[in-house]
This record gives C-alpha cells, sequence and structure tokens, in this order.
C-alpha cells in the first residue's frame, strides 16, 4: 500500500515496476506473513549483510532504500515508534562505472546475432552501436541517416526531451540483420537478464559505455558524444555549446562518419 501510494504517482512506470520486482524477489520472502511491529534492526541487517556478501551490493542499496522511508512513514502513522533503519548500515562498496566489450567481443556479439538471431541479440547490437539507454529503446525511430528517442533521465512530470544521433558507419553495416521495431517491443528485464547469455562478465549498461569509449576511441568530439549519449551538460560544456551542436546537423554527420574501426 505504501509504496503504490508514495511512490508510483512520482516515478515513471518502469521504475515503479523495478521497485515491486524488489520487494516480491527479496522482501516479501523474507519477511512474509510478518507484522512490521515484529521486524528488528538485527534481522533486516542480517539480510541485507547476506545479500551484499554474495556480491549484489546494488540490489541491498535497493532495499535499503525501500523499506527506510516505508519505516518512516510506519513511524509517522503511529504504527511503530522507532524506526528500525535508524541503526542498520549499508557495506560501502565502489561504484561500478561499467566496462566496455573489447573488439573482439564486439565481434562476438555480432557472430552471435547472426547466427541466433533473437530479438535480444539484436537489441544489443544496436545498443552497442547508438549507446541508447534500456528505457530508450522503446522510443526509437529511424529516418535516413538519423535516429530519434525520447532520453530516458527525465523525471515524471516533466517535459519529455527528444535526441538525436547519425546512424554510424559500424551501425549501418549490421542494420539490414536489425528489426528495428521488433527489438523496440523487447521487455527490459529480458534484456537485462539475457545479457549473461552471451557475457557472464557484462552488464547491459556496458553495451552503452561500448559505445563512448569507441566514439572517443575514434577521435570524435567530447561534446558531441555527450550529446549522442544524453548526458546534462556540465561546467565545462555549456548549454550554449550543447545547443549549437544540436543545430549543427551536418558537423555531427562528419563527426559520425569517424565512428569506423576494425575489430582487430
Amino acid at each position: 500500500k505504501w509504496l503504490e501510494t508514495t511512490k508510483k504517482p512520482f516515478i515513471k512506470e518502469v521504475t515503479y515496476k523495478e521497485y515491486v520486482q524488489t520487494v516480491r524477489a527479496y522482501i516479501v520472502p523474507q519477511f512474509n506473513k510478518r507484522t512490521i511491529e515484529s521486524l528488528q534492526a538485527f534481522e533486516i541487517q542480517e539480510m541485507l549483510n547476506e545479500i551484499t556478501e554474495s556480491g549484489r551490493n546494488r540490489t541491498a542499496k535497493k532495499i535499503y532504500q525501500l523499506l527506510s522511508p516505508l519505516f518512516e512513514y510506519a513511524v509517522a502513522d503511529g504504527i511503530i515508534t522507532l524506526n528500525p533503519m535508524a541503526k542498520v548500515r549499508l557495506a560501502r562498496y565502489e561504484v561500478e562505472h561499467g566496462t566496455p566489450l573489447t573488439k573482439e567481443e564486439e565481434l562476438t556479439l555480432i557472430q552471435t546475432m547472426k547466427e541466433k538471431p533473437l530479438v535480444c541479440y539484436q537489441a544489443y547490437v544496436f545498443m552497442m552501436y547508438t549507446g541508447l539507454r534500456r528505457s530508450e529503446l522503446a522510443s526509437v525511430e529511424i529516418d535516413d541517416n538519423w535516429i530519434t528517442l525520447t532520453t530516458g533521465k527525465q523525471r515524471k512530470g516533466m517535459k519529455e526531451k527528444s535526441r538525436s544521433l547519425p546512424i554510424s558507419p559500424m551501425l549501418r553495416k549490421v542494420l539490414p540483420f536489425i528489426d528495428v521495431e521488433k527489438i523496440k517491443t523487447a521487455p527490459i528485464r529480458v534484456l537485462t537478464d539475457r545479457i549473461k547469455d552471451v557475457f557472464e562478465n557484462h552488464h547491459l549498461h556496458d553495451l552503452r559505455h561500448t559505445f563512448i569509449t569507441r566514439a572517443q576511441e575514434c577521435g570524435i568530439r567530447r561534446e558531441i558524444v555527450s550529446l549522442w549519449s544524453g548526458h546534462n551538460a556540465d561546467s565545462s560544456i555549456t548549454t550554449n555549446v550543447y545547443t549549437h551542436f544540436q543545430e549543427h546537423s551536418q558537423l555531427q554527420l562528419q563527426e559520425m562518419e569517424k565512428y569506423n574501426y576494425n575489430y582487430s
């Protein structure tokens, strides 16, 4: 009830579904049929420790971020007097920023897609050569030399923003093997899980990291790579610079032509 009332109205549907999945996969099995008054800090800490020790640091953090405000509401409503999360701690860990695929792994992915043209494999190749976030795939439209999509890093209630990037020479080579309309309907959960079928040591986000890394290796201007990737302007890349590159489509096309390399 708390999740539906205090979270759902203010977040995107895909984020809400991830919260529900976390609750069903971890919180409910651990505390099934328990009353909120009976839950203690020590057992919550034990659960988070076990998840962290198994290497699922992000999952532990998600559970912590769900339970903390839940208990705060329970205190505010007088259901409990003390918040057990006040004593619970998360183990510190270094955030992984992603590991790009090697060129050999890129070639493996393409060969796998051609041998087994599953929708998820087609989606992986498309994401690897565009840098799309997983939530952006469903909004993709292709027109001549351009790919247009809705930027995924927008909060609910904010006006949606679209961005465009040219089709790279690398993507153009494999585009005949990709059914764009089908990959747009691929479930995010399936895409996230099936990447392990190809690369045991990679995550879905690594495909995006691969695009950004290769673009930089090809000598494409950093500001344009950030624009294509949907990054917000920072102190070194002003809004004026972004606007300039957005309006200069010919320059973008020229820069994307650099995104062309051999796998060796």
